[in-house]
């Protein structure tokens, strides 16, 4: 049983609701007997994390064995064995001021001290459940309670170069910087810290993004954090972004420091001409966490669109060489042919050979994964396809981490769904031929381009019996659709002697948008509500949603989609 007030321990109007976004996903099955190419699945694996109803944001790993995760449910779980087995350390309630939602983590090298960060709500009592920090591997957290007022509501990203100097970035909303915003008045910034948090700073960031998302130092005073900047200049209504508007205007940004944030350039401001409205950057991967010359690998978010950024250093340059490239994948999807959308994940292992992932597309479907082995000129699709056992098992991915070991084995980790593990031998092939399998790959006309289907020939596969091992107790959270007015019945069981219970939601971005239950001392047993499907404003909700359970320290989470009708 998790223990302590976060604590430590065990585009219309209308909209149909999906309970498990998988449900969504239609395949014209017909045409997989016309397709002449190989079938064809990647070796990625899923661990036995607890799968989440947003998504695990994030991963540390200090090696193969030693790794943590923070999901959409609230906790912070941490693996000795490779993802074998996961221990709760901490539980952050939902239930608290703020409406907290863990986004990041990370650890200095030795595994010992480490941070999180969350997305909160923008009130004056977000700056102390922000950040929390352990000394002893996690076994206890604390809140970090001295962080500059002008933080801003959410570290999305956070680096953590050894136990003392620490970098976090925020916040993902631009709306954050529009005085008067339902959520803050505070503007995107960079927080610091060189004495292991004894003192913090604050660097404003409003000049240079609208929003910020990921950061990487590579020392002290060497770095980089991504986001988006708004271009005024740029159409004010753009396709799939009625329920975000904010986002509309942006273009990515990738700023450069070299001391310690006192300047800041915009490295890729020379393809301004090129690169997506509507899009900014969202996850940075270096090749190397510590070589300042190290090659780096940026996801694009834009909801429609799939890009990246690749920055490959040039040693006769003493700089890197920047370029944008479009994932130019397909593949089947209610019938019509697409091409990946909406990044957020991204990993590689050299210059030429990454995959990447996220939400797929306006409907943040999520089940869309693309491989190259050209450094992006071409992609191929290697999507969950639900119902087919031999596909590959990655959803929602969010966070690349690779490990080299001796002899050539790379170890390597995302966090989505779940935690999913890749084990790849020197010489083996990173995606497999399958005879009678699930997924076909299909050139079909479009450079580099490859349609996942599923056919008749299913056969099921062991995955292992991935299941959650978190040692809490069991919640029953269950959500129903009633009647065709997007309504949702939510059932819940309450254990004996419950002192609270508290039911939320949130959007896939993290935040809060309604309160559905708080009630103090409730009966044990089976309890329903009936949600309507809009936010606390009455505005109608649509694509990916999730409600958050907690009764005391104990907590689950179930995903909701709202498909646009």
């Amino acid at each position: 049983m998790m223990s302590g007030n976060g604590g430590n321990g065990q585009q219309s109007s209308s909209a149909s609701v999906v309970l498990d976004r998988r449900q969504a996903f239609t395949i014209n099955r017909s045409l997989g007997a016309s397709l002449k190419s190989p079938l064809v699945k990647s070796t990625w694996q899923p661990t036995n994390a607890p799968e989440a109803s947003s998504r695990t944001d994030d991963i540390w790993f200090e090696d193969v064995n030693t790794g943590w995760l923070v999901n959409s449910s609230g906790f912070v779980c941490h693996t000795t064995d490779g993802g074998d087995s996961w221990t709760p350390q901490y539980f952050v309630p939902p239930s608290l001021a703020a409406s907290p939602y863990l986004r990041t983590i990370e650890f200095a090298p030795g595994g010992h001290t480490g941070w999180f960060g969350a997305l909160v709500s923008g009130n004056t009592a977000y700056l102390d459940i922000l950040l929390h920090k352990t000394t002893d591997g996690g076994k206890t957290w604390a809140p970090v309670t001295n962080l500059p007022s002008n933080t801003p509501p959410g570290i999305c990203g956070i680096s953590v170069v050894d136990e003392n100097t620490v970098f976090g970035a925020g916040t993902n909303d631009p709306n954050v910087n529009q005085n008067g915003s339902h959520r803050s008045t505070t503007g995107t910034g960079v927080i610091y810290t060189y004495d292991g948090g004894d003192d913090w700073g604050y660097i404003d960031m409003s000049e240079y993004a609208d929003n910020l998302i990921d950061i990487h130092f590579f020392d002290g005073g060497y770095g980089y954090v991504v986001g988006g900047k708004n271009d005024p200049n740029a159409p004010s209504y753009l396709p799939g972004y009625d329920d975000y508007p904010q986002y509309t205007q942006l273009k990515p940004v990738v700023l450069r420091t070299t001391d310690g944030g006192r300047s800041w350039t915009n490295v890729i401001a020379h393809l301004d001409d090129e690169l997506p409205t509507g899009g900014w950057g969202w996850k940075i991967f270096p090749l190397s966490l510590t070589d300042i010359h190290s090659d780096l690998f940026i996801s694009i978010e834009k909801f429609t669109e799939a890009w990246i950024l690749k920055g490959l250093y040039n040693s006769g340059a003493h700089d890197r060489d920047w370029t944008l490239h479009r994932v130019n994948d397909s593949r089947l999807y209610s019938g019509s042919l697409v091409s990946n959308g909406d990044l957020e994940g991204i990993g590689f292992i050299d210059r030429n050979t990454g995959w990447v992932g996220g939400w797929g597309n306006v409907d943040f479907y999520g089940h869309f994964n693309s491989f190259t082995t050209d450094g992006g000129e071409n992609w191929s699709a290697q999507d969950n396809v639900p119902g087919a056992a031999l596909s590959d098992v990655r959803v929602n991915v969010n966070r690349y981490r690779f490990f080299n070991q001796p002899g050539g084995t790379l170890i390597g980790y995302c966090s989505g769904k779940s935690v999913y593990k890749l084990i790849h031998h020197a010489g083996d092939p990173l995606t497999e031929e399958i005879q009678g399998g699930s997924l076909a790959e299909a050139k079909n006309g479009a450079k580099g381009g490859a349609v996942a289907l599923a056919t008749h020939e299913l056969k099921s596969r062991d995955k292992g019996g991935a299941t959650a091992s978190l040692s809490t107790p069991q919640l029953d959270l269950k959500c129903t659709p009633v009647g065709e007015e997007g309504e949702v019945e939510i059932s819940y069981r309450v254990p004996e002697g419950t002192q609270s219970t508290y039911v939320g939601v949130w959007s896939h971005f993290g935040w809060h948008v309604r309160t559905l239950v708080e009630e103090s001392e409730p009966e044990p047993g089976v309890h329903t509500c009936v949600w309507d499907g809009k936010d606390a404003e009455g505005k109608q909700l649509h694509g990916d949603t999730h409600v958050r359970l907690a009764c005391d320290q104990a907590g689950e989470s179930e995903s909701v989609r709202f498909a646009y009708v």
